[in-house]
C-alpha cells in the first residue's frame, strides 16, 4: 500500500525519490491531502537517476520527473522502469515527513525539487521542497479562503513547471507565476476579475497547462495567457467553470486542446482558442432516475 488512512485526519500520502514519483504520482491526485504529509521513500532495491537542480533559472526536464498534473504525457503514465513493484511487508523505509496544510493539490517533480499547495488559518501557501531531505527551499503565501463546501477545501490544483517558471492556481482564482528557484512572483493575475466569471462553488481547481509560450486554464473561459506576463492572449465564450485541467493533443498535423467544463467538452485550435467541437456536458453526467 502507498496510502494509509489515518482516523478523523484523511489519507497520508507518500512519495518516492523522482526515479519512483513518475510511477506513484498518478495516483495522488485521486487522495485527499487533509492535513497533508508528505513522505520521501528511499528503497534500497533501486537506483534513483536524479538531475542536478541548476543554478541556472531554468531547470532540465527529463524522461524521470514530473513537472505538472498526470505527467510529461499528460495522461497519467511515465516512461520509467527502474522501481520496485512490490514492497516488502514492512513497507517502505520513511526517510523524512513535512506538514503542508490541507488541500487536494498533488505534487510536481523535477530534479531534487518537488512542489506543491496547502491551506493554513486562511493562508495558501506554494511549498518548493528538497526530495533529499524534505526541508523547505522556499514558500510563497497569500491569503485565501477555505472553500470548505462539502469538502475539507484548500487548493485543489497542482503546481506546473516549465522554463524555470511554476504556475500555481488557488481556490478563489489566485493564478501565479513564480520563479522556480526562489519563489519570487514574476506575474500573477486574478481570474475572476479577468473574466467576469464567479468562483465556482468548490472553487478554482484545474492546473496550467503550458504550451510554448501559452498558459492555458480552465477559467469559466478556456484562457491562454502569456507565459511572460500573464497578458490575456486568447479566451472562448464564458461557461461555468469545471474542476479539470486542460489537455492537449495533435490530430492531422494540428495542435488542439480538450477542455471539460460544467456545460461542454471543448476542442480548440491551440493557437488563437477558436472553437472547433462542442459537446454538452450533460452526456457526460450519470443520470438518475
Amino acid at each position: 500500500m502507498l496510502f494509509k488512512n489515518e482516523p478523523c485526519r484523511g489519507p497520508r500520502l507518500f512519495q518516492i525519490v523522482p526515479t519512483l514519483s513518475a510511477n506513484i504520482i498518478p495516483f495522488v491526485g485521486f487522495l485527499k491531502q487533509i492535513s497533508f504529509i508528505i513522505f520521501i521513500l528511499f528503497l534500497s532495491n533501486c537506483s534513483s537517476i536524479r538531475t542536478a537542480f541548476s543554478n541556472e533559472s531554468s531547470i532540465p526536464v527529463n524522461s524521470q520527473d514530473w513537472a505538472t498534473w498526470r505527467g510529461p504525457h499528460h495522461n497519467g503514465t511515465s516512461d520509467s522502469s527502474d522501481w520496485i513493484r512490490l514492497f516488502p511487508e514492512s513497507g517502505p523505509q520513511i526517510d523524512w515527513e513535512a506538514f503542508v496544510g490541507t488541500g487536494f493539490s498533488s505534487v510536481s517533480v523535477v530534479g531534487d525539487r518537488l512542489w506543491t499547495m496547502g491551506h493554513k488559518e486562511g493562508l495558501d501557501t506554494v511549498w518548493c521542497l528538497d526530495t533529499a531531505t524534505g526541508k523547505t527551499v522556499w514558500t510563497h503565501t497569500y491569503p485565501s479562503e477555505l472553500v470548505d463546501n462539502l469538502h475539507e477545501g484548500g487548493p485543489g490544483s497542482t503546481p506546473t513547471y516549465d522554463s524555470g517558471r511554476i504556475f500555481t492556481l488557488g481556490k478563489e482564482g489566485h493564478c501565479f507565476c513564480l520563479d522556480a528557484q526562489t519563489g519570487k512572483v514574476l506575474w500573477n493575475v486574478m481570474l475572476p476579475e479577468l473574466t467576469g466569471v464567479e468562483r465556482p462553488t468548490w472553487g478554482f481547481s484545474g492546473s496550467a497547462l503550458v504550451q510554448g509560450t501559452q498558459v492555458i486554464l480552465d477559467a469559466g473561459p478556456l484562457i491562454s495567457l502569456d507565459i511572460n506576463t500573464g497578458a490575456l492572449l486568447w479566451k472562448t465564450k464564458n461557461y461555468s467553470p469545471g474542476y479539470g485541467s486542460a489537455v492537449p493533443f495533435e490530430k492531422n498535423g494540428q495542435h488542439h486542446i480538450a477542455a471539460l467544463n460544467n456545460d461542454a467538452l471543448l476542442v480548440v485550435q491551440a493557437t488563437d482558442g477558436q472553437v472547433i467541437a462542442e459537446l454538452d456536458s450533460s452526456m457526460f453526467r450519470s443520470q438518475v432516475e
